[in-house]
């Protein structure tokens, strides 16, 4: 079984500006996710909130999604974190989908159920920079490993 990653989204500019290439991109993913292979997308932050709109076609074409507080919540419409992972479980019940939430951890929406897992400890933060990217890492190599 093979996997797929995608990240950074926000800067296929020829997706974002061709609803056409868009659905052609999602076909693409559900093509590949139904042949017994998986998809993750990170989508990363975007300068444009309205973009964030854009993944919907794409919730039910991945396998994982794994976004920031602020993309869920630039996802959702939903301004409280509870209602953006209460979404996700309703939207998109056969993707599983982790969003991180910085200090407190990260949240697992699998099956139309929400598991909260805590942060590990850290008795210091130096600089957060990439912290989401080496998350997203973190997470797709215990995939790969079978964990």
């Amino acid at each position: 079984k093979s996997h797929l990653h995608v990240t950074g989204f926000f800067n296929f500019t020829s997706l974002l500006s061709s609803p056409p290439n868009l659905a052609a991109f999602a076909s693409t993913l559900r093509s590949w996710s139904s042949s017994g292979h998986t998809v993750s997308l990170v989508p990363q932050t975007s300068s444009d909130p309205s973009l964030y709109r854009l993944l919907l076609p794409l919730l039910d074409a991945v396998t994982y999604l794994i976004l920031s507080s602020e993309e869920a919540k630039g996802i959702s419409l939903r301004s409280a974190e509870e209602e953006c992972l209460e979404f996700f479980a309703a939207r998109c019940p056969s993707t599983t989908v982790v969003v991180t939430l910085g200090p407190r951890g990260s949240a697992l929406v699998s099956g139309g159920r929400v598991t909260p897992i805590p942060a590990s400890r850290c008795d210091k933060v130096v600089d957060p920079t990439g912290a989401g990217d080496a998350f997203a890492a973190g997470f797709v190599a215990g995939l790969m490993k079978g964990e």
